[in-house]
């Protein structure tokens, strides 16, 4: 049981060091020859793994401003 917890854990980590990259280096590619999103299960995952990881970014930077506010 940890061990799956360690490992949903290290994905939500890995998500949002891909959007801090993903932010600094490029933009998204739209068009008609761009790549399609997935399909089925792995989508749903895919979707329920980046709203834990908004909820988790957000809750960093708020805990960020609070610090900051301190000092």
């Amino acid at each position: 049981m940890q061990q799956h917890i360690k490992t949903y854990y290290d994905k939500i980590e890995a998500v949002i060091a891909s959007r801090q990259q993903q932010s600094k280096s490029k933009k998204p590619r739209k068009g008609l020859l761009s790549p399609s999103g997935e399909g089925g299960a792995a989508a749903k995952e895919r979707d329920q793994l980046q709203t834990i990881a908004d909820i988790v970014q957000g809750i960093r930077e708020a805990k960020e401003e609070i610090l900051n506010a301190r000092k």
